[in-house]
């Protein structure tokens, strides 16, 4: 199939989007054009996008799947927390759980004990969910980082003000006794 050709009024049309301000890919969703003839285009016309608003808007996406990845670590832990909260119910005997009954009827029941596989099964089930979290929170490589340069803002800090009191000479700080 042969590549759509790119006519004068394509050409007219998709200036008037760039004056817009929308973005090459923008232009080129609305126009049916790749990105890269829109590209070219501009290139022939003298044009170039802003990538300040490129920029502008990468940061908003990594924001946003931030901010959900952040979401999504919360839920997991809220459920981690209620898996363990059943479990420890669980060791006062007020366990729930399906209970076979006779002719493999299934019945509500609170036992006494946590059943092994039940008890083996909502462990994995919490091993899962903060196994995932952490997988999530190392994707955001600014997680922490912010903690770390607080820290080692502290410590220099901390460091110069005990070098203003340093004396080389004696080995110690300015009015230390030892």
């Amino acid at each position: 199939m042969p590549a759509q050709r790119f006519t004068a009024d394509d050409a007219v049309r998709a200036r008037a989007l760039f004056d817009q301000g929308l973005g090459c890919n923008a232009i080129a969703r609305e126009l049916g054009f790749s990105a890269a003839r829109i590209s070219r285009w501009a290139k022939s016309e003298g044009l170039a996008f802003d990538r300040a608003q490129t920029a502008v808007a990468t940061t908003a996406k990594v924001r946003s799947l931030q901010e959900r990845r952040a979401t999504l670590v919360d839920r997991l832990y809220t459920r981690a927390e209620r898996i363990l909260d059943r479990l420890e119910e669980g060791d006062g005997g007020k366990f729930r759980a399906l209970v076979r009954g006779e002719g493999g009827s299934e019945h509500d029941e609170t036992l006494d004990f946590i059943p092994t596989q039940a008890e083996r099964d909502l462990t994995a089930a919490v091993s899962g969910y903060l196994t995932t979290s952490a997988k999530l929170i190392l994707q955001d490589p600014s997680e922490g980082l912010t903690e770390a340069h607080s820290l080692l803002d502290t410590l220099a800090a901390g460091f110069a003000a005990a070098a203003v009191n340093y004396d080389p000479a004696a080995g110690n700080a300015l009015g230390d006794a030892s």
